[in-house]
């Protein structure tokens, strides 16, 4: 019994030590509504690749998406399993949904 309340315990306390964003320069957080959130937060990190025209979004929670954006500023899913959807805003950002999840990126420089 009291190996099965400390293995309780452990899980309890294990499951609160969750973090709620993501330790990077704020230069590299983006705005974003992940896993079913409603409203945007700057909770994502944008990972810029030395590969030419490929982004990786970090999320708060551990997972991540990987973006291609063609020359011609097209969007698309890195795995191409889920469709990737862009919508221009008007601060000049533009709004990335992948299945479900959104993102505001920065515009192009």
């Amino acid at each position: 019994m009291r190996t099965f309340r400390a293995a309780l315990l452990l899980a309890l306390v294990a499951g609160c030590h969750r973090t709620s964003s993501i330790d990077v320069p704020e230069a590299d957080r983006i705005d974003c509504a992940t896993g079913g959130a409603t409203e945007f937060s700057r909770d994502c990190a944008l990972e810029r690749s030395t590969d030419a025209g490929v982004l990786t979004i970090h999320h708060a929670d551990g997972g991540f998406r990987k973006l291609n954006v063609d020359p011609d500023g097209t969007i698309t899913a890195a795995d191409g399993a889920i469709e990737a959807t862009g919508h221009p805003q008007a601060d000049g950002r533009l709004e990335v949904e992948v299945g479900g999840d959104r993102y505001r990126l920065p515009s192009r420089k």
